[in-house]
């Protein structure tokens, strides 16, 4: 029902640092699935099918904000993420190439503490 979680922090970090409209965009797709989720227990708490409609409305639109997202990413940044090396790429606005790795993050939490 809900979006796909990240593979790792690097991923979401990652994201954040690439685009933050489309880490919002995840977010708000998060929200109407949640909303939907409550819809349909209290549609079902009323015997509601009207409840049941609503709750299929605001999935398909947190699905139909998700995938905006994504496709904002891949097509807009060139993001992609490595799984097997825990790396993370992309071009900013200026066509420059970032990489976000594991050790970035790992030197980040240092920094932090």
């Amino acid at each position: 029902m809900f979006n796909p979680m990240w593979d790792n922090e690097v991923e979401r970090i990652a994201v954040q640092k690439c685009s933050p409209l489309a880490m919002r965009l995840y977010a708000y797709a998060d929200l109407c699935s949640l909303l939907a989720l409550i819809w349909l227990v209290l549609g079902w708490g009323a015997l509601s099918l009207g409840g049941w409609w609503w709750s299929v409305i605001l999935w398909v639109l947190g699905r139909v904000v998700y995938r905006c997202a994504y496709v904002r990413i891949l097509q807009q940044h060139e993001f992609s993420y490595d799984a097997d090396k825990i790396t993370a790429s992309w071009r900013d606005k200026s066509g420059a190439y970032h990489v976000y790795t594991h050790q970035d993050l790992l030197d980040e939490m240092e920094r932090e503490n």
